[in-house]
C-alpha cells in the first residue's frame, strides 16, 4: 500500500514539474522558473557584483519529457577558469537539485572557443536533418562579458546532426552528457556519442 502511494505521489510531483517548468531559459527577458535556471541566473548575477565579466551559464536538459538534467556556471578570475555544476535529478526515487559541484578547469578551452570562432557572428545555425522527436533534448547558453550579453538556444538533435558546425563543435565542448536523446530504430540503438569532440576539462 505504502509502495503505491509512494508511486502516485512521485507521479505526481513529475505531473507537476512538467507543468510549472515547461518553459525553460530563453533568449531575453523572459526567465525560467526552473531551480536550476533561477540558480545559474543568481549565481551569475552574484558574480557579476563581484566585478568578474566573463561569465557562461549553460543548462542541459536530457530530455523535455521529465526535465532530468544539469546546469553550469564557468567564469574567469584572474587567468583562472572555474566551474559551478549545478545537477537536477526527477526519477529513480529522487526529486529536486543535487550537490553542487566546485571545479577549477585545467583550460578555458570553452570560453576560448567561443572567441577564438567568433561564435556571435553564426549565421548558420544548425537545423533538423533527421526525424525530429517530441521530447528532444535542449541546450541554453549565455556569455556575457564587458557590458555585452550573446545567447543560444538549440534542440540536441540539430547539434547532433551537423558535427561539423561551429556552434554545434560549441555544444559538444559544453555537455557533459549526449546532446540529445537515444534513439531506436526497431530496438536497434542510432545515437552515436561524438567522443573526439567532448570537453577534455572533464
Amino acid at each position: 500500500m505504502k509502495s503505491k502511494s509512494y508511486k502516485l505521489i512521485l507521479g505526481f510531483l513529475i505531473l507537476i514539474s512538467v507543468q510549472t517548468y515547461g518553459q525553460v531559459n530563453t533568449c531575453g527577458n523572459e526567465q525560467s522558473n526552473h531551480p536550476v535556471d533561477k540558480r545559474i541566473i543568481e549565481i551569475r548575477d552574484s558574480l557579476q557584483k563581484t566585478g568578474i565579466d566573463t561569465i557562461l551559464i549553460y543548462s542541459h536538459w536530457l530530455s523535455t519529457g521529465s526535465f532530468n538534467g544539469y546546469g553550469k556556471v564557468i567564469w574567469k578570475n584572474q587567468g583562472i577558469c572555474y566551474q559551478l555544476k549545478i545537477p537536477f535529478h526527477n526519477g529513480d526515487g529522487l526529486y529536486g537539485l543535487g550537490q553542487q559541484e566546485f571545479k577549477i578547469l585545467v583550460n578555458d578551452s570553452i570560453i576560448d572557443f567561443f572567441f577564438m570562432n567568433r561564435i556571435d557572428t553564426i549565421t548558420v545555425i544548425p537545423t533538423y536533418q533527421s526525424i525530429n522527436i517530441r521530447h528532444d533534448a535542449i541546450h541554453f547558453v549565455e556569455i556575457s562579458y564587458k557590458g555585452q550579453k550573446f545567447c543560444f538556444v538549440m534542440r540536441g538533435l540539430p547539434i547532433e546532426d551537423n558535427p561539423d558546425n561551429t556552434l554545434s563543435k560549441w555544444f559538444f565542448l559544453l555537455a557533459d552528457d549526449n546532446v540529445a536523446p537515444i534513439r531506436y530504430i526497431d530496438g536497434i540503438e542510432v545515437h552515436k556519442k561524438n567522443k573526439g569532440k567532448r570537453n577534455k576539462n572533464r
